[in-house]
C-alpha cells in the first residue's frame, strides 16, 4: 500500500532524528502493521512494551498486531490489564473481537451488547455483534440487526458482506447473492458462495478459514472490525 510505504519512509528518517522518541516509533509499529508487517511490528512493540509497560496505546497495539495475525489469545494478554483497570470501546472492542476469534462467541456477544447499551447507535459494534451471531448459528437474530446497519447512510462494504455472511447461512442466498455482487467479480461471488456450500450444515463458521477460501484481495473486508471503532461522546469509557 502506498500510502503505509509513505508513511513507513518518514518515521524511519524521523528515528534517526530522535531514536529515543517512543512516539515516533510507536507510530512506526503502526504503520509496519498496516503494510502486514507484522514480525517487525511486533518487534518494536515489544521492545517499547519493555521500556514502557503502563503505556496503554503500546498494549493496544499490540493486541490489534495479533488479532491481525489471528492470535487472540496473545491479544488477550495484554489487553488484560486494561480489561480490569481502563476498558474504553476500543479496549471492550478488541476484548470482543479476540473472543470471537476464539469461537468464545457467547462471551463476545455479551460484550458487544455491554458496549451497545451506552452506545445504541454505534455500527461498528451492531455489525460486529451480527457477524457473531450469524457464525455462531443465529442468522436470523443477525439479520435483523444487520439489516438495520445495511440501511445507514454510513454502512460500509463491511457491513454489506455481514449481512450477506447471515443471508448464507439463513439459506436466503438470492439475497446474499445481490449483495455480493455489488463488490465482487462474478468469479468472486462464485468462490465465496463455494465455501459457504462446503460449510453448509455446520453451526459456526472459521472466519480464518472463510479468509482462506475466499479472494484475498476483497474478502478482507468480510471480518470483525477491530480498527474502526465509531466513538459516541461521552462514551469513551465502560463499566465492567
Amino acid at each position: 500500500d502506498g500510502n503505509h510505504s509513505s508513511a513507513l519512509n518518514f518515521y524511519e528518517k524521523a528515528m534517526k532524528s530522535e531514536p529515543d522518541n517512543n512516539e515516533i516509533k510507536l507510530s512506526y509499529a503502526m504503520s509496519l502493521r498496516g503494510n502486514g508487517s507484522y514480525g517487525d511490528a511486533r518487534r518494536v512493540l515489544l521492545d517499547l512494551n519493555k521500556k514502557e509497560p503502563g503505556n496503554k496505546a503500546v498494549r493496544i497495539e499490540l493486541a490489534r498486531t495479533f488479532i491481525e495475525e489471528n492470535k487472540p489469545q496473545e491479544a488477550l494478554s495484554y489487553l488484560e490489564p486494561l480489561i480490569k483497570q481502563d476498558m474504553t470501546t476500543e479496549v471492550a472492542m478488541l476484548e470482543a473481537v479476540s473472543l470471537d476469534l476464539l469461537k468464545q462467541h457467547s462471551k463476545a456477544q455479551d460484550v458487544y451488547r455491554d458496549i451497545l447499551v451506552k452506545q445504541p447507535h454505534n455500527l461498528r459494534v451492531q455489525s460486529n455483534l451480527g457477524l457473531s451471531l450469524a457464525i455462531s448459528g443465529k442468522p436470523e437474530e443477525a439479520i435483523t440487526i444487520l439489516e438495520d446497519v445495511h440501511k445507514s447512510n454510513r454502512a460500509t462494504m463491511r457491513d454489506r458482506h455481514n449481512l450477506a455472511i447471515a443471508y448464507e447461512k439463513a439459506g436466503e442466498r438470492d439475497k446474499a447473492t445481490k449483495l455480493w455482487k455489488m463488490d465482487l467479480t462474478a468469479q468472486e461471488a462464485e468462490e465465496t458462495q463455494q465455501f459457504f456450500d462446503s460449510v453448509n450444515g455446520q453451526t459456526t463458521i472459521d472466519t480464518a478459514a472463510f479468509d482462506q477460501a475466499t479472494n484475498p484481495t476483497k474478502i478482507q473486508e468480510v471480518a470483525l472490525d477491530s480498527t474502526n471503532t465509531s466513538y459516541e461522546p461521552g462514551s469513551e469509557t465502560l463499566a465492567k
